[in-house]
């Protein structure tokens, strides 16, 4: 078996980041294609809900897509580097907790 698919990825799979300092950052990636050990990906949009004073939840947006897809290998515990500063999990379909600072 291979590496993409002992992570249980495949074409239309949805990967997050999160990450920040100050603050909680979410990112949100789709599966547009795949060989045995690599992932290519495109940056989606997300759907915010406003939960507080500079607090929410994100949820991914198909439909939204920025810049031009990237192609990255999964590693053997199912991550996926997506740059220097965050790693790329598989999505659980729950919303994801962002945070702003002013």
């Amino acid at each position: 078996m291979s590496t993409v698919e002992q992570a249980g990825i495949e074409v239309g799979t949805i990967l997050y980041t999160s990450w920040g300092y100050d603050q909680t950052n979410v990112e949100f990636f789709e599966v547009i294609a795949t060989t045995k050990a690599m992932v290519v990906l495109q940056k989606i949009g997300t759907n915010y809900s406003s939960t507080g004073d500079m607090t929410g939840t994100v949820t991914p947006n198909r439909t939204s897509r920025f810049e031009e897809p990237i192609r990255r290998k999964v590693s053997k515990c199912g991550t996926v580097r997506i740059d220097d500063c965050s790693s790329g999990w598989v999505w659980d379909g729950k919303p994801k907790r962002v945070s702003s600072y002013a």
